[in-house]
């Protein structure tokens, strides 16, 4: 019962806290999107961390008991989105968010600077990499424990709804993508029989 609780309500929760999250259009630099929400931002950022972890581990849980390629597959990947995407989170946003509520009362000089410190967080080449290797991660840990619990008897839709959760959230986890991925992965884990994962 608390295994189906904590399955069933981690997405709820990281959903929700990605509700929050500051989105940018195309014209604004990160700078800009961070500096009109900052409170906001920092606060969403240091709440992924640990959700991040537990949507990790619930995608872990669907697998666990399982054995065959689909089950090794999908845990070392959900170990790279685990890994990967907690320290782009960091990176690109805790750090970015300190950086700039810290940055509000510089000079004109250093506050430039520090925009442009800023924005390098979320266009260097390293920090991309990091979060392609998080994104990918997701991205075939959940197509994998998605086909596993299809194999296992669950339903088609409840499989498609999982495999698009998968995609959505791999483009994205702020709005709408993110939260709207995280809905099709609640709707999924409540058509799922609970019972293969004992």
């Amino acid at each position: 019962m608390l295994k189906k609780i904590f399955i069933l309500s981690t997405p709820l929760l990281l959903g929700g806290v990605e509700a929050f999250h500051p989105t940018s259009n195309a014209r604004e630099t990160a700078f800009e999107v961070i500096t009109q929400q900052v409170n906001t931002w920092i606060i969403v950022h240091v709440l992924q961390v640990p959700l991040f972890g537990m949507i990790a581990l619930v995608v872990f849980l669907l697998v666990k008991s399982a054995s065959g390629y689909l089950s090794i597959i999908s845990k070392l990947s959900i170990f790279l989105f685990f890994t990967f995407y907690n320290a782009l989170d960091s990176i690109s946003g805790i750090a970015s968010g300190i950086l700039v509520l810290n940055s509000q009362e510089l000079p004109p000089e250093l506050r430039r600077l520090a925009v442009e410190y800023v924005n390098l967080l979320f266009t260097d080449s390293l920090v991309q990499i990091i979060g392609l290797f998080g994104a990918c991660g997701w991205l075939v840990a959940v197509f994998c424990t998605a086909i596993y619990l299809h194999l296992e008897g669950n339903s088609f839709l409840s499989t498609v709804l999982l495999a698009a959760s998968g995609v959505l959230f791999a483009i994205s986890h702020a709005p709408p993508t993110g939260t709207i991925g995280l809905g099709c992965f609640f709707l999924s884990m409540t058509m799922i029989d609970f019972s293969i994962l004992e």
